[in-house]
């Protein structure tokens, strides 16, 4: 797991749950039916 967002997520006081996934596709499909509020991909992987 990358901590890089960790530092910008602290200095807007967001709270943030790691939901894993084992596709992209899970992950967007959840977007986009709104089950979660943002997501995390790489370009490669949507």
């Amino acid at each position: 797991m990358a901590w890089g967002w960790r530092i910008p997520i602290c200095a807007v006081a967001a709270s943030m749950n790691h939901i894993p996934y084992k596709g992209a596709s899970q992950a967007v499909t959840d977007l986009m039916g709104g089950q979660v509020d943002s997501s995390f991909a790489t370009l490669a992987s949507v």
